[in-house]
């Protein structure tokens, strides 16, 4: 299996929760079991976005999400994600590695203090503060 980079999830604590090596089949989020990344939060749907292998790199694409996929603080419907592009939710978010071999206790994967401040007030600016979700992260191993 070819590797295509890889997943960290975090907190809005900036706590490392799991992190995802991407490789040659679609890789899906959402809040429902059967995604390979499970969240437990209202605000996501439950089959939200999928991340599939290109000629060139990862391509992120909304699954027609409630709430919608933002990268980067920007809504997006497709997204070719680039080194250390952030996927970004309520509670948590998701950090693009290109590099397949970093780990949860590299540098590189660190996510700024200042990323996580403007995350809360985007979200605060663009709810009206409800939906106080409690995330869980579910690792599931497929065809290991």
């Amino acid at each position: 299996m070819s590797q295509l980079g890889k997943l960290i999830v975090y907190s809005t604590k900036r706590r490392k929760l799991a992190e995802y090596t991407l490789g040659d089949r679609v890789f899906l989020i959402g809040r429902g079991e059967s995604n390979d990344l499970t969240i437990s939060d209202p605000l996501v749907s439950s089959h939200h976005c999928k991340i599939s292998p290109t000629m060139l790199e990862p391509l992120l694409e909304d699954m027609n999400s409630t709430n919608g996929t933002y990268v980067n603080f920007k809504r997006v419907k497709h997204h070719a994600l680039k080194d250390q592009d952030i996927i970004m939710f309520k509670n948590y978010l998701i950090k693009f590695m290109q590099d397949p071999n970093v780990t949860l206790d590299h540098p590189t994967t660190e996510i700024a203090e200042d990323t996580i401040t403007s995350l809360k007030d985007w979200w605060a600016h663009r709810n009206d503060g409800e939906g106080k979700a409690q995330i869980s992260v579910t690792v599931h191993q497929k065809g290991v």
